[in-house]
């Protein structure tokens, strides 16, 4: 291990740095040691200009070789019927939650994960016995856990699984449930958000993981009050391309709501010979999101995901940030946190 650390302390830093990078990428460094030189790498690239990228990788290829336990059978509720897809999607957010908590570990004196969908902590994948940690599980099991949690869920029922589960996985964590609609418990949800100061400063990760398009513009607006960054599903396909019809009736409010303004059937009647609906969406949801002092996010940067059933688009996952850094390490999860090749940015 001393040989380990005497080498990141060479002269030549960036080259012995990327030496060591390529031991980790290639398995030359025992899986047991990895945890140890992480820590080490994380403390020397953050204090020289450049070399963190190295640091994201590490983390990234890690994350491809050491698994979190599976959940196992436990006769509580779960997540019944997700398509295989949803372990690609758990798969990237667990990731980016192990980079975004470790990452801001010594920038913020508090970090905070929040699940406006929590579930019940627990996904089965349709047609087989194979079980998922959701993404509270995930969020509880990064190393560096972060110093707070609020979980929010509507159904009763998966919330009462998910408080168990918490308990066995992580009793010591500082968690908050709320019980409800993260729309209307928003104020809720924001009280249990630490209050920053000028000597205290909080950063929240959100993550936003709806069946449909739900979640309000207001709810985000509210909640983007602290400084908090966004992980949202935007269910394009999935939900806004197959009820096209129903929400061009300008009776339909539900468009209107997840938005945070009405006038968008307009400017989709001006633009709908050269884009199709769920980029319009998605370019909309993102100007909003610019409203608020968030970086632009082009539509070619949002994930998309896809069935394994003729490879049919489902929907777009966009990170949304008010700092360039979190684009980066999102950017290392897509380049390293999966190998499904039905997994591509189009």
């Amino acid at each position: 291990m001393s040989v380990q650390i005497r080498f990141l302390a060479g002269a030549s830093l960036r080259t012995e740095s990327r030496g060591l990078a390529a031991c980790f990428y290639t398995g030359m460094v025992n899986r047991a040691c990895h945890c140890h030189l992480l820590d080490a790498l994380y403390e020397f690239t953050h204090s020289v200009k450049y070399l963190p990228s190295i640091w994201v990788m590490l983390c990234c290829r890690q994350n491809m070789t050491t698994d979190i336990s599976p959940p196992q059978e436990d006769g509580l509720p779960c997540a019944d019927d997700v398509g295989a897809w949803t372990e690609d999607k758990y798969n990237l957010v667990g990731l980016y939650d192990r980079l975004f908590s470790t990452g801001m570990k010594n920038r913020w004196d508090c970090r905070v994960y929040i699940d406006l969908f929590a579930g019940p902590g627990v996904a089965r994948v349709k047609d087989t016995r194979k079980l998922l940690w959701g993404s509270p599980l995930l969020a509880l099991q990064v190393k560096d856990r972060f110093d707070k949690y609020i979980f929010c869920e509507r159904d009763g029922s998966y919330l009462d699984a998910l408080m168990v589960r918490v308990t066995r996985v992580s009793g010591q964590s500082n968690v908050s449930f709320i019980r409800g609609d993260c729309n209307e418990e928003v104020e809720q949800i924001c009280r249990e958000i630490p209050r920053a100061s000028t000597n205290y400063k909080v950063l929240s990760f959100c993550f936003v993981d709806p069946y449909d398009l739900s979640v309000r513009f207001s709810t985000i607006k509210r909640v983007s009050e602290s400084y908090v960054d966004f992980l949202v599903l935007l269910a394009l396909q999935m939900d806004a391309a197959r009820n096209l019809a129903t929400y061009l009736n300008p009776n339909n409010r539900k468009l209107d709501e997840f938005l945070g303004r009405n006038d968008w059937r307009e400017r989709w009647t001006r633009l709908q010979e050269t884009m199709g609906f769920p980029r319009f969406l998605a370019e909309e949801y993102a100007a909003q999101m610019q409203t608020l002092g968030y970086l632009a996010v082009p539509f070619d940067r949002m994930k998309q995901v896809r069935s394994d059933f003729r490879n049919l688009p489902l929907y777009r996952l966009a990170l949304f940030s008010r700092h360039e850094l979190a684009y980066q390490y999102w950017n290392e999860v897509l380049k390293y946190g999966t190998s499904q090749g039905s997994f591509s940015w189009s």
